[in-house]
């Protein structure tokens, strides 16, 4: 402490001194490696050389092989028409301890395109990565989205995927379950785990050159106290960001009544595992999903006939998450897929209990048109269609404010919480035509009545009626912000509302027109027009039809130029005007309206966005999602799952028989795994996102347990962007030497903060940056203070670096 403030008080007298006698600035470097080990010591478990030992698992029979890559030996797949996977086993009698933190290291050249999935069963850690030209995610899976294939470059050198575990007390053998009650945790500390590595197959990542893999090596990490990212957040008053996600169906590893079913005895010490992992990242908000398409997660309702509790063991676990996440030191924010509660009462007197299960609304053909054969469903989702809740309806409010006094307002005292997050998924909160809706309706705009007909077949009448009812969601999500910040006490609790209900990101579209969907976005479209075309002749029909119309594609700017993801967020669906059928898709989930929210404090209509950089370059889309600050961002992954290959039954007999839509066959049981993009290129999209937008907070929506494979990258990352006050930002145009690097500034009463972003694919060396303001110049991420505004510094692709100008001449906050 007195080193660092004697730097400050050195590079203040300078500052002062280059002021007062009128001389301009030097030009001064201010270096800051990236951190080779940001796990702290690591004390080697075991090395195991996968180019001389034989794998303990292969599927199909002899899937790998060994051959010399950049002058190694490795071990290889090769692309097939089907997946393959291999296994070690690592760290038996090796000493392990349930509970401490490990890291797994997987080495890989990073020589071609490649897509390499990685389980480590130790933790029900899935992760795949991808190289160069690889599309990464499958083509062809149980979700649709818009893929990518870039030409990232590649160091041509062997690197590492490394990721920071807490081992579980049990853990399953090769194959993962789906079903809690099916789990075989056979396995303990002592026996080991398994690490499986596997790929696609050809036809769902044709760059792909398959995985290749050389040693891996299991660490335990000397000491713990030291894994947490140091952030150095910006001077009170100022508001932080925020940085959190979501599992989906990952807390099945704690859901089974049967103790050695469960990944530990005790399931908090699970989610202790979680708060593990977001400190180490650099994520400053723990989030739970404690609504999945409606159905209680994990918290006390109190009352049966207004909700059903979660089973055991998971009845209230939210109590002991919101008590460990505070004593850590994170904020909260639970998060609802909400359309009404789900409880016993059901009935026309229920009033607002049991609000969802009555399912209020009803689809504008209610009764006349079928959707996939039934009269009252929006979708063909039919298993969606059971429960909803209508945004006009006063009972919603009720609903929703007792969800609040459950989850938010009885846990104040206990940790901070940012707020909620609400999703609305298929014909959760859809636009409801019900005579109960059209009478509010009427008597709101009493000057234009409407009757169910006239909105039938009038699109005018129907527009009119669009247009109220999104004001009225607009006000149920006033109402529920005001109620919640009353109750907290805090006139800055936050209501984030995702609007798209899918799993993947917002498949992109030439025009808001359903049948223009774009399959691929690529910098070489020539190469898979040819790759398309070659399938023709295929002698698997799937292939050579299939397949051969999933790969046309459209080049970057084509994408942004013809604005494809903005469509894709926007995408409505419209009502056939003939037939039997009559499908109300838009009506089922409605596009977001962030323009209606624009200067609106403490409610963000989120904005969609994925790996793909398509989908983060359009800076009007940013601009339409701004409330008074910036964006809420949500990052959506697709599953790649094995949807049916890998199911088991009620007896729990696992079936196998595969299916066109799984990208892995079952070969390695149930699966839904999100992939990132190797090295540096893991956080770049959210670094175009900050140099084209301002994004105060980032979710994830993740499917399965949450974790990156590139942790030097992302904490700098994370570390950058929660060291900025969550205001309003604007482009320091012409302050860096090179284009491709853009300055963004934050003006306050505490001082300019900046952030430089290298936006391209390749490293910048040597750039120089010129900072406004005056005062001490504090580099954000080194805790140092310089001595000039003209700084000269290399960044690597999607770098960010962070500064602040003027204000204290300390770090008053210190690293936390």
């Amino acid at each position: 402490m007195k080193r660092e403030l004697l730097h400050c008080l050195v590079a203040f007298a300078l500052t002062l001194l280059a002021s007062a006698s009128g001389h301009a600035q030097a030009v001064i470097d201010a270096p800051l490696p990236l951190e080779t080990q940001p796990f702290g010591n690591l004390t080697l478990v075991e090395e195991i050389n996968t180019a001389t030992a034989t794998p303990s698992f292969q599927s199909p029979a002899g899937a790998s092989s060994v051959a010399t890559v950049l002058g190694r030996s490795a071990r290889i797949m090769s692309m097939s028409p089907d997946a393959k996977a291999f296994a070690y086993r690592i760290g038996t009698g090796r000493g392990l301890v349930a509970g401490r933190a490990y890291v797994l290291e997987v080495e890989y050249p990073d020589d071609v395109a490649r897509t390499i999935y990685v389980a480590n069963r130790g933790a029900d850690l899935v992760r795949g990565l991808a190289t160069g030209k690889a599309v990464g995610d499958a083509r062809r899976q149980f979700t649709r989205s818009t893929l990518e294939s870039l030409d990232y470059p590649q160091s041509q050198q062997w690197t590492s995927l490394r990721s920071l575990f807490v081992l579980h007390e049990r853990f399953s053998t090769l194959k993962a379950e789906r079903n809690a009650v099916c789990a075989n945790r056979n396995l303990l500390p002592a026996d080991g785990f398994d690490v499986v590595v596997f790929q696609n197959k050809q036809w769902d990542d044709p760059r792909g050159s398959g995985a290749a893999i050389g040693k891996i090596r299991l660490y335990e990490v000397s000491n713990a106290a030291t894994l947490p990212a140091p952030i150095n957040y910006p001077s009170a008053p100022l508001p932080r960001r925020h940085l959190f996600w979501r599992e989906e169906m990952a807390d099945e590893a704690v859901s089974s009544n049967n103790a050695v079913q469960r990944a530990f005895a005790q399931p908090i010490d699970w989610f202790q595992a979680k708060i593990t992992l977001a400190r180490f990242y650099g994520f400053n908000t723990l989030g739970k999903d404690l609504m999945e398409w409606g159905h209680n997660q994990g918290f006390d309702g109190g009352d049966a006939q207004w909700i059903w509790n979660a089973q055991p063991p998971l009845v209230d676990i939210w109590t002991q998450i919101v008590a460990r996440a505070g004593a850590a030191g994170l904020s909260v924010l639970p998060y609802f897929e909400y359309g009404g509660s789900i409880g016993a009462c059901s009935g026309a007197n229920c009033g607002y209990r049991s609000l969802g299960a009555q399912r209020r609304t009803k689809k504008l053909w209610d009764g006349v048109y079928t959707t996939c054969g039934n009269t009252s469903y929006y979708t063909c989702v039919w298993w969606t269609e059971g429960y909803s809740a209508d945004v006009t309806d006063p009972d919603t409010l009720i609903d929703l404010q007792h969800l609040i006094d459950r989850t938010v307002i009885a846990h104040r005292n206990v940790a901070d919480f940012v707020g909620i997050w609400l999703r609305t998924r298929q014909t959760k909160l859809p636009i409801s035509f019900s005579p109960a809706t059209l009478a509010r309706y009427n008597a709101d705009v009493p000057a234009q009545p409407r009757t169910i007909a006239q909105l039938r077949n009038d699109e005018a009448s129907r527009a009119s009626y669009y247009d109220w009812w999104y004001g009225k969601r607009r006000s149920l999500l006033l109402n529920v912000r005001d109620y919640m910040r009353s109750g907290l006490g805090d006139a800055f609790a936050q209501v984030h509302f995702s609007a798209y209900p899918g799993e993947p990101p917002p498949p992109a579209y030439t025009t808001p027109a359903e049948a223009n969907l774009t399959n691929l976005i690529s910098d070489d479209v020539s190469w898979w027009n040819t790759y398309a075309a070659s399938l023709s002749g295929n002698a698997d029909p799937d292939v050579a039809n299939w397949y051969r119309w999933q790969w046309g594609g459209f080049t970057p700017a084509q994408a942004l130029t013809q604005r494809q993801h903005y469509n894709g967020v926007f995408k409505t669906f419209a009502i056939p005007s003939s037939g039997s059928e009559r499908p109300e898709e838009t009506h089922s989930a409605p596009p977001p309206d962030p323009l209606r929210y624009a200067s609106t404090n403490g409610i963000s209509m989120t904005l969609p966005f994925g790996t793909g950089l398509y989908t983060v370059g359009d800076v009007q889309l940013f601009s339409d999602f701004s409330n008074d600050a910036g964006q809420t961002l949500t990052h959506f992954y697709p599953l790649n799952e094995d949807n049916g290959a890998a199911f088991e039954d009620a007896a729990c007999t696992t079936h196998y028989a595969v299916s066109p839509t799984e990208p892995f066959q079952g070969r390695v049981g149930y699966t839904a795994v999100a992939v990132d993009r190797a090295g540096p290129y893991v956080t770049l999209a959210e670094a175009r996102a900050l140099a084209n937008g301002n994004p105060i907070n980032i979710g994830y929506l993740e499917s399965s347990s949450f974790s990156r494979g590139e942790p030097a990258y992302v904490r700098r990352f994370n570390r950058a962007l929660l060291s900025l006050p969550a205001l309003a930002a604007a482009t320091r145009t012409g302050a860096a030497s090179d284009a491709a690097v853009v300055v963004r500034e934050i003006v306050t009463a505490q001082g300019n903060y900046y952030a430089v972003i290298n936006t391209a694919l390749a490293p910048k060396t040597a750039v120089t940056v010129q900072l406004g303001g005056s005062g001490v110049v504090q580099d954000l991420l080194a805790g140092t203070a310089l001595a000039s505004t003209q700084l000269r510094f290399d960044l690597y692709p999607g770098e960010v670096r962070t500064f602040r100008v003027g204000g204290d001449a300390i770090f008053a906050n210190g690293f936390q």
